[in-house]
């Protein structure tokens, strides 16, 4: 190119890539880091998902995020707020709505008291209302449910696995996800004593936030691992 014959090789670069942002006929930019992708060098025949260099797995489709669970019409309503289509996948998810924000919300792990992230309302996820001192204010729901509370165990056992480096035998892992399970019930009447804990441990508890240095663990009753802003 001429361009590298008259301009400096950094500004020779960038105007190669301006032209070619330019000339493309389909393109989008990675919703995270806003890098220009050139999608006529995509063959979207063999996959509708690409890799951005910051990692971000994208929809050239809809030229957004990854979205494995939901077509992207649903996606663009979601990211709109379009109230019917987002009532619509909410029913078919299991999704429930705060009260007091009406902030939608996910359960995905953990037992059925929930915080609000928007407005901090406590509630319980089976029947939507007030959450009491130790249980849902009605006493009509369970605090977990089982297979929520099994795989929270699992959980638990696995980051334990993790952090010794090797896996537990069978048997001996049975009884430490059982004894997590126990610890897990007990969580709601825990006066919780958080210690700080370095290394990775697994994902917070309460909002599913990656523990990749360090997070919080309560020496109490519960032994509940939780990211800092849950602790507190």
């Amino acid at each position: 190119s001429i361009n590298r014959h008259i301009l400096p090789a950094g500004d020779a670069e960038t105007l190669t890539l301006r032209m070619s942002e330019r000339e493309a006929s389909s393109k989008m930019y990675c919703p995270t880091c806003n890098k220009f992708i050139n999608l006529d060098y995509v063959d979207a025949q063999e996959s509708t998902e690409l890799m951005c260099i910051c990692e971000t797995v994208l929809c050239i489709r809809c030229k957004s995020k990854s979205h494995p669970r939901f077509t992207c019409a649903e996606n663009k309503a979601i990211m709109d707020g379009d109230d019917t289509l987002l009532l619509e996948v909410a029913r078919q998810e299991g999704w429930k709505q705060c009260r007091n924000c009406n902030a939608m919300i996910e359960l995905t792990h953990g037992c059925n008291h929930i915080t609000c992230s928007s407005c901090r309302h406590e509630f319980c996820f089976q029947c939507l209302s007030p959450w009491g001192d130790r249980t849902c204010s009605t006493g009509a729901c369970d605090v977990w449910d089982e297979d929520r509370l099994l795989a929270a165990g699992e959980a638990r056992v696995a980051a334990e696995e993790n952090a010794l480096q090797r896996p537990i035998p069978a048997v001996a892992r049975e009884q430490h996800v059982q004894r997590a399970m126990l610890a897990l019930r007990e969580n709601e009447g825990c006066d919780h004593e958080w210690v700080r804990r370095r290394g990775y441990l697994g994902n917070c508890e309460r909002c599913d936030y990656e523990l990749n240095c360090y997070g919080m663990r309560c020496v109490s009753d519960c032994e509940s691992t939780v990211c800092y802003t849950c602790a507190n």
